[in-house]
């Protein structure tokens, strides 16, 4: 995702252009769908934190042997199934569709700038074994790309290879 931004960025700049970036038909074609959903969120989180202004799903509905869609392939006359990447996508447009941009913290972690002077995190690891964040403190709520929602102290807090919203409920730190 880096090279997609940096360098029509860097080719731009270095002729004297300032135009945004704009990545289109990125998402994850993947048999399981809850790794689908998982996998575009995680794409769209990061090409936003390189400076991307626009990213874009491949497609809406799956197609023949391509299964990148929000939305399962149906028959003719029959409602579009939503798959979890639409749960997904619409939950995080919904918590940060409004923001100032994202800004990259380390592996799996994210800050989101937010209207108001308001942060939220997005966040996930692949080892599990980590440590409560070091960036949060106190009361945290926990939305899920399901649309699930807890509130929990982040000493209870538990790591997932899945990505979750994050949004303090007192003050953070970004370290």
């Amino acid at each position: 995702m880096n090279p997609a931004v940096n360098v029509p960025k860097s080719v731009l700049a270095a002729h004297g252009v300032n135009a945004e970036v704009i990545i289109a038909e990125t998402g994850a074609s993947r048999a399981d769908q809850t790794e689908q959903a998982d996998l575009a969120i995680k794409a769209f989180v990061h090409a936003a934190s390189t400076g991307a202004s626009r990213v874009y799903l491949h497609g809406l509905w799956d197609l023949p042997r391509w299964s990148a869609g929000v939305l399962e392939n149906t028959p003719p006359g029959q409602m579009p199934v939503r798959k979890p990447s639409f749960v997904a996508c619409q939950t995080l447009i919904r918590m940060i569709g409004k923001n100032h941009g994202v800004r990259y913290l380390g592996p799996g972690r994210y800050r989101v700038m937010l209207p108001e002077d308001k942060s939220v995190y997005i966040v996930w690891s692949e080892k599990h074994d980590e440590g409560k964040p070091d960036f949060l403190l106190g009361r945290i709520r926990v939305t899920t790309l399901k649309n699930e929602v807890q509130e929990i102290d982040v000493d209870e807090w538990k790591w997932s290879s899945h990505p979750v919203i994050v949004e303090p409920l007192q003050k953070s730190t970004d370290r």
